[in-house]
């Protein structure tokens, strides 16, 4: 293998992100082909990682969610777009210093109070951070049972289905031209690369 994921759920609440370059080393050893690892975070946490862990990292799938402060307030989510651009800056400093690091940015759609304007905040961002974005995962938000958004947001069965941008809560027309636009965008960027 040439890469290896490690998730939020594995990666940042421990500090087992410390011994990343001791991995990469014992990896690289008994597999040269080895290039690096592709983690899961936030932007807070991003900003945390120091030079050493982060030069063994190639990808970073950074949960931007949506790029509008109100919408990530509302759903109570640990950073603010200014954690956003401070941890995509600081992606720009360290590969213009050598490293190889690409961004994942992981969107949603459907987040309640999104409206064409919060989208096309969103879409700016991603255009600003073309550069270094390898690809996006676009998804749905989904409410599970026995959550606290669950409880929060009222909603019906349908709503629970990760699959489907039609949420009763979100206007389904912008919902669906927010998701093309950005299916675009990375159609575009794909084609641009090669």
């Amino acid at each position: 293998f040439e890469r290896m994921y490690l998730n939020d759920k594995t990666f940042e609440p421990a500090k087992n992100h410390e011994f990343l370059p001791k991995i990469y080393m014992a990896i690289k050893m008994v597999n040269p082909k080895f290039k690096g690892f592709i983690i899961q975070t936030t932007a807070t946490d991003f900003l945390k990682l120091n030079d050493a862990v982060l030069s063994c990292v190639r990808y970073v799938e950074l949960g931007i969610e949506s790029f509008n402060d109100n919408i990530l307030k509302a759903m109570n989510k640990p950073h603010r777009i200014t954690n956003i651009e401070y941890a995509t800056t600081r992606m720009y400093a360290l590969n213009e210093r050598g490293f190889d690091i690409k961004l994942i940015p992981n969107i949603l759609v459907s987040l309640p109070g999104e409206t064409k304007k919060t989208y096309q905040n969103t879409l700016r961002f991603l255009n600003d951070v073309k550069q270094i974005t390898s690809h996006i995962n676009i998804y749905s938000l989904a409410l599970y049972d026995n959550t606290k958004l669950s409880a929060e947001i009222e909603h019906n069965e349908s709503d629970k289905k990760e699959n489907s941008r039609n949420k009763s809560w979100s206007n389904e027309k912008t919902d669906k031209w927010f998701y093309e636009e950005v299916l675009k965008f990375a159609l575009k960027g794909v084609k641009n690369a090669n």
